[in-house]
């Protein structure tokens, strides 16, 4: 092993080794802080995959569901339910009255939906045969919104008769209540 012969040599070395073991402790320092805004950043705006789309019937609670008809909501923006009573309402709103006699709507209702967990949003859109809707609902926890975005992609544009309409439905986690709800619409 090497001896140390003077103080001063030994004073230096044991500098040397301070100023590494420094120098190691602040390189961890600053990774560690690296990985942690990288994360915080992957976690602030995320899609929801712990969601249900619902196609139109499925929103129905009755065995002859010509009770409703979405023609009376069609072309109003996106929406958002988040408690009973806007349901209820909501609900009103598509019921219809045949004129058969012999069915009775006023009974009929949608399906029950938890909105202490849940929060149903959608969108009507009309489309035509061949044409494919995308859908992703998206959280961006740092300006407190959930993006609904919906892709419709054309595949006849030369026909323009509209086959359906559709509410494009979907139950997702309660949304907090300072959060909006922004719908982005995309024709391709």
């Amino acid at each position: 092993m090497p001896s140390i012969k003077n103080d001063a040599t030994f004073y230096q070395l044991f500098i040397s080794i301070e100023e590494v073991s420094t120098m190691k402790t602040l390189y961890f320092i600053i990774l560690i802080v690296l990985i942690d805004f990288g994360c915080k950043k992957d976690n602030d705006q995320y899609e929801l995959t712990d969601l249900k789309y619902l196609k139109d019937p499925e929103l129905y609670n009755c065995s002859n569901c010509i009770c409703f008809s979405i023609t009376g909501i069609y072309g109003r923006p996106g929406f958002i339910i988040r408690d009973n009573k806007t349901y209820k309402k909501y609900a009103d709103s598509m019921r219809i009255f045949p004129i058969n006699s012999k069915i009775n709507c006023d009974t009929a209702t949608l399906i029950n939906i938890d909105f202490n967990r849940y929060s149903l949003i959608g969108m009507s859109l009309d489309f035509e045969a061949g044409d494919s809707i995308m859908k992703a609902v998206i959280v961006d926890n740092n300006n407190k919104n959930i993006n609904y975005d919906i892709t419709l992609k054309k595949l006849n544009r030369l026909l323009h008769t509209t086959l359906g309409i559709t509410l494009n439905l979907a139950l997702i986690t309660k949304i907090p209540g300072d959060f909006k709800v922004k719908f982005n619409l995309k024709t391709e």
